[in-house]
């Protein structure tokens, strides 16, 4: 019988492992960067956001945003329209091709986690999704206890 530290010694080291393996695989991608696909996640669970909020909410130097932006802009996967609040600033949104983008990818990662679980039964994978979307869960709240100040990411 394992005890509960070693249990969560597993845990501790297969998150490392997850979090390592993701990098990796986000590394491969040929269609976009990291950042930039960081970017268009982020702006479609906000709906429109200020350049200075992106680079706040990913730890970004605002110059390195200005630069992402106006590829992505070049891409057609945002846009970008003045802010009435601000008019020194503009309001970045996705545009229909951003979220077909996105869905693409979305669709695309579903067939590959179907993949890699192929031989997991339907039970498994039903648990497996429920303990990992409760762990996910778990982490945000002990992150944003630390760092209040984090809560918007």
């Amino acid at each position: 019988m394992t005890s509960r530290k070693e249990e969560l010694r597993k845990v501790t080291y297969s998150t490392f492992s997850l979090a390592q393996e993701f990098r990796k695989v986000q590394e491969l991608r040929k269609d976009y960067d990291r950042t930039s696909f960081d970017i268009l996640i982020l702006i479609a669970s906000q709906k429109r956001m200020r350049p200075s909020d992106i680079a706040a909410a990913l730890q970004l130097n605002p110059s390195s945003i200005t630069r992402r932006m106006q590829l992505l802009l070049q891409e057609g996967l945002v846009s970008a329209e003045n802010d009435p609040s601000d008019q020194h600033s503009s309001l970045i949104t996705l545009t229909l091709t951003g979220e077909k983008a996105l869905e693409s990818y979305l669709v695309r990662s579903v067939d590959a986690n179907d993949r890699l679980l192929e031989n997991w039964s339907d039970e498994e994978l039903k648990v497996f999704a429920a303990m990992l979307s409760r762990y996910s869960e778990a982490l945000k709240r002990w992150r944003v206890s630390l760092y209040p100040e984090d809560k918007e990411r």
